[in-house]
């Protein structure tokens, strides 16, 4: 009879303990072209072209977005059972919002004319954001003087820094392409190394375009490729340095 009641206990307490396995922990960057910087924790597998490892997430999705005329709909709908949930939402600069809808509770921030959304609850989010990107103000002539001058003294800092440390680099550029040079001035930018998802993110490159071109620089001795455990990395060719 114990034996039948034990049973019954773990069988109503089943439900509950896997319920409280499922959460999502996720900052969702979207880009001006609709894809999505996706960083975070969580182990419900909700995305069709990112999936978690270690119950982490990291890269790039086109899964959250689509787009009607002048008007992008982002969409956050995971199925089962999730009992805790925060995700927070930036949308691209210079973004308008038309409508929010949301089961979960909401705080609204803005900073440099990006507008972060922060959604929470004990369950399921069901979020849809429509907004619309307007075009940045033209900036006056004053300014654009001031930004321009700048402009040129960082990079001529930046052409004297990469000379010191990169000047084979500097050698190969006219060589190269427009990808291959963004892929190399990540890798300077992160130290010298970086994951192939993180050159996806800064390069604003499409997957496979950028596979392409690291490969070609591979095949140069410009870069190297290797796996840090599930992840590839790329870095700078020692022979470079």
């Amino acid at each position: 009879m114990k034996g039948v009641l034990w049973l019954g206990v773990i069988l109503l307490l089943f439900p509950i303990a896997t319920a409280l396995t499922s959460y999502i922990d996720e900052e969702i960057t979207l880009q001006p072209n609709g894809d999505a910087y996706v960083r975070g924790t969580t182990n419900v597998d909700f995305l069709t072209d990112l999936h978690p490892e270690n119950n982490k997430v990291n890269g790039l999705t086109s899964d959250l977005t689509t787009k009607k005329g002048k008007h992008w709909l982002f969409t956050l709908s995971p199925q089962g059972n999730i009992t805790a949930s925060l995700v927070k939402v930036r949308l691209p600069k210079g973004s308008v919002i038309n409508y929010i809808k949301s089961n979960h509770a909401l705080s609204i921030s803005t900073s440099n004319d990006i507008i972060t959304l922060a959604f929470s609850g004990d369950d399921s989010p069901a979020i849809q954001v429509q907004y619309s990107i307007t075009p940045l103000q033209s900036t006056p002539i004053f300014w654009a003087w001031i930004f321009g001058g700048l402009s040129v003294a960082l990079a001529v800092l930046l052409a004297i820094k990469r000379s010191k440390k990169s000047s084979k680099l500097d050698l190969l550029r006219p060589t190269l392409n427009e990808t291959q040079i963004k892929i190399i001035d990540a890798l300077l930018e992160k130290g010298g190394e970086a994951s192939q998802t993180t050159l996806q993110y800064m390069t604003n490159t499409p997957k496979a375009s950028l596979s392409r071109n690291v490969e070609i620089l591979a095949q140069k001795k410009i870069v190297q490729k290797f796996f840090n455990g599930t992840s590839n990395y790329i870095k700078i060719h020692p022979k470079m340095k």
